[in-house]
């Protein structure tokens, strides 16, 4: 049988044989996870289907390898630095022949392991199963290279992830901090020049409108070009829209609608995931489905302070006592306007705290594009450097 001539698109300079295919047994080797309980507490780290566990005083290898699921999550490797310990119900492989397993690892991530699960039940995978997938490899001398870049690549998308993970948490607690809590009437962090205690109001107080379209269920348009937000699209500062699903043509939105939004409503979820919550950023074709409201501030009112406000986890405390319905959860908006919150009743410090907050988002925006871009471009390189 003749050979096939597998090339990828893209190489690195001074490498042009052809990559052959082999099954997997002969470029790894597939072992099987044991039992840990035997062994005493240590710093060789223990790994599950679901990550690392805890550590122990042994190992089952020397080597890095890879993790790959025989029950439950079997659709997920893990790259083993070594030393290192697998229970039961997760298979190790480890290179054979100086195969380079930084390369295998990323080859093994592209592999639909989920084909080869045969179980009715619980998913799960057998070491013949394995061995006898296809791959196709080049050498050694360019295993590593390829190896070598993608590790490079992974790194950078893994310290994107943990700073965008910091300012996160740098966020999280500022809401704490400047916001009072539970059993408090002024924040324990404040800018300079203010003091005082902050005043309890109504949200009715707070906001003169109440964009509203429940009972208002619209004919929909695929190919409508405008977008209905719901729940799944909250959460950010600005509605995500690669989560839009639905859209409504032009007669509909102009016709059919009760209300619309505008730039700085605070859109805020009613059913089920209650109290999450947006600003509607400059989107004119967009509108709200009906589990969303959007608060419009009064002029004494800083929407961003507001959407600070409502992003601070005892606002999901405070909605959370006027829910209705166990399987499907919702607040009504009459309710939901008579809640009280504590707010600064300086607009000048609603200014100056919104500001702040806005400056993080914009801060978690910048930085979660970059990761945007950095996993596309592995995408792209994925596709151009393997076959």
């Amino acid at each position: 049988m003749e050979q096939r001539e597998f090339v990828p698109k893209k190489r690195f300079r001074g490498f042009n044989e052809y990559w052959k295919e082999v099954r997997l047994e002969e470029a790894l080797e597939v072992n099987s996870g044991r039992d840990y309980k035997h062994l005493q507490k240590g710093n060789i780290p223990v790994y599950g289907t679901g990550g690392y566990m805890f550590s122990v005083n042994d190992s089952l290898s020397t080597v890095d390898g890879i993790g790959i699921g025989r029950k439950g999550t079997i659709d997920k490797p893990q790259y083993l630095k070594a030393p290192f310990w697998t229970v039961d119900t997760l298979f190790y492989m480890i290179p054979k022949d100086s195969n380079d397993i930084y390369f295998m690892y990323t080859k093994g991530k592209s592999i639909n392991w989920r084909l080869l699960d045969a179980s009715t039940g619980v998913p799960s995978l057998s070491k013949v199963d394995i061995n006898n997938v296809k791959l196709v490899i080049p050498k050694k001398k360019e295993q590593q290279k390829i190896g070598a870049f993608f590790k490079v690549l992974d790194e950078r998308i893994a310290n994107q992830k943990r700073k965008i993970a910091k300012v996160k948490a740098l966020k999280a607690a500022y809401l704490t901090e400047m916001f009072p809590q539970e059993g408090e009437t002024a924040p324990k962090r404040r800018f300079k020049g203010f003091e005082g205690e902050w005043v309890v109001r109504e949200l009715s107080d707070i906001v003169y409108k109440a964009v509203d379209n429940r009972g208002k269920t619209p004919p929909l348009n695929k190919k409508g070009i405008h977008p209905i937000i719901e729940v799944m699209s909250l959460g950010n500062r600005k509605p995500y829209y690669t989560n839009v699903e639905k859209y409504i043509d032009e007669f509909t939105y102009n016709n059919f609608l009760r209300d619309y939004v505008k730039e700085n409503d605070i859109l805020f979820s009613t059913v089920g995931r209650i109290g999450v919550v947006s600003m509607m950023d400059s989107n004119q074709y967009a509108t709200i489905a009906q589990n969303i409201v959007g608060f419009r501030a009064k002029e004494n009112y800083s929407p961003n302070f507001l959407y600070a406000l409502f992003s601070n986890k005892l606002n999901f405390k405070r909605v959370n006592k006027i829910v209705m319905g166990a399987v499907q959860p919702s607040v009504k908006v009459s309710e939901l306007i008579k809640v009280n919150y504590l707010v600064s009743s300086n607009i000048k410090e609603q200014q100056k705290i919104g500001n702040f907050f806005k400056n993080l988002d914009e801060q978690i925006e910048t930085e979660e594009k970059k990761l945007d871009k950095l996993q596309k471009m592995k995408e792209a390189y994925l596709e151009e450097m393997f076959v």
